[in-house]
């Protein structure tokens, strides 16, 4: 879902040049833009940044897209890569996005999939399309077109996935020869797909990464309309944009107060069945959480195994906000997702594999372990694991600090199961 702005052809065509010399010159400046943003992409070290994507939708012909969740992820290029792991992570795994966010749509190329395409392959077919303003900016546009059998451009539904053919547009400052946007369209979407468009925009901005300026994507949006005339807006926003540097520890938080890092945590492994009594320390509030915060809770009551107490009553324990996002079931209301991770006293840790068994303040709520919650919604990709899932009827929904959960500890197998 490209569609290329103008680039302004910055060579002064004389009276009596001819169609041919004008068509030289377009080509010229064409394969310099193309040489610009190729080194560019070229010479960039790996790098991440926050992702912040707000989920829209509406049901055409609607005019108002309603907002339906918020969602936060680090997004990386490594070794020419995107990959992608929750806020406060510094190592990615090699999963698909989607396998991260659950319900609406998600997807990826925005670092830099979709350019590779359009400035350092052979495939793309090129017309110049004249000089514009963009934004107070003298640009220059190309369009282009991408074949289905050279394609690169794929789209995955809950029960297909084709590579699809595209055509699009970039904006290069006329100055500069700097790539302003660049937009992609499918073309040719097939049958099976039960979709009508899927587009997909991205706008660039220059950053220091390391010692260095480059390109970098800081806004993108990604569109698909589906045979339903359902319309689903993503608004992306890239920011604290750095250098990765393949750090291996995962940071959830602030280190506990009182542990030196010359005197590491002893791993002690929590009983299958184990309760666990937690305050919520982190509020959830739709309207303000996003999917991605990083969550604590106190532990209430001691955790015990043969007689020996393993985390007494205020250990930390740690979490993710997994989902956050606004449905509706039978009623309007929104289901939310919380994974715990691990238990931390002064001088032990734990992982933490467990399933939420009641809120005992909260009215109305309906649990979800993650297989039904993924039933539900009828899709195939799974969260990063387990956690639990509830639905609560009502226009928001609110966990103010010291709200009350009690959740029972399951083995890895069970809780890889029911992922």
């Amino acid at each position: 879902m490209h569609r290329l702005w103008p680039l302004v052809f910055c060579c002064v065509a004389t009276a009596s040049a001819g169609p041919a010399d004008e068509t030289i010159a377009q080509q010229a400046l064409l394969d310099k833009v193309r040489g610009h943003m190729s080194d560019n992409l070229t010479r960039l070290p790996d790098y991440t940044c926050l992702e912040t994507i707000e989920r829209l939708e509406r049901v055409l012909p609607a005019r108002r897209f309603d907002l339906m969740d918020t969602v936060r992820l680090e997004v990386g290029l490594i070794n020419g890569k995107e990959m992608f792991s929750w806020p406060g992570a510094t190592t990615f795994d090699d999963k698909p996005v989607d396998q991260f966010v659950l319900g609406g749509i998600i997807g990826n190329g925005n670092f830099a999939l979709h350019a590779k395409m359009a400035f350092q392959s052979n495939v793309p077919r090129f017309t110049y399309g004249g000089e514009q303003m963009l934004n107070g900016r003298r640009t220059l546009l190309w369009n282009y077109t991408v074949s289905r059998k050279d394609g690169g451009f794929v789209v995955r539904t809950s029960n297909h996935q084709a590579v699809l053919g595209s055509h699009g547009s970039f904006w290069v400052d006329r100055e500069t020869l700097d790539v302003i946007r660049l937009e992609v369209e499918a073309a040719d979407i097939p049958p099976e797909l039960e979709l009508t468009r899927v587009g997909n925009s991205v706008n660039y901005m220059r950053a220091r990464i390391g010692d260095a300026s480059f390109l970098l994507p800081r806004e993108a949006e990604l569109q698909m309309i589906d045979l339903r005339h359902l319309d689903s807006l993503n608004r992306l926003h890239f920011s604290s944009c750095r250098q990765y540097l393949g750090e291996s520890k995962v940071s959830f938080g602030e280190p506990t107060e009182g542990v030196s890092a010359a005197q590491p945590l002893r791993t002690v492994e929590l009983p299958v069945e184990s309760k666990l009594y937690l305050v919520l320390q982190t509020p959830i509030q739709s309207g303000v959480s996003t999917t991605g915060d990083a969550l604590t809770f106190e532990l209430q009551q001691d955790v015990n195994s043969a007689g020996v107490t393993l985390f007494r009553k205020g250990s930390l324990v740690r979490g993710r906000l997994v989902l956050l996002r606004r449905y509706k079931v039978n009623k309007d209301g929104y289901a939310v997702g919380v994974q715990l991770r691990e238990i931390e006293s002064g001088s032990a840790r734990a992982t933490v594999n467990a399933k939420l068994d009641e809120i005992p303040l909260l009215p109305n709520e309906v649990y979800w372990s993650a297989y039904h919650y993924r039933q539900l919604l009828s899709k195939k990709g799974q969260p990063e694991s387990a956690g639990s899932f509830f639905f609560q009827e009502g226009k928001s929904v609110k966990l103010p600090k010291g709200t009350s959960m009690a959740w029972q500890t399951v083995s890895e197998s069970q809780a890889i199961k029911e992922e």
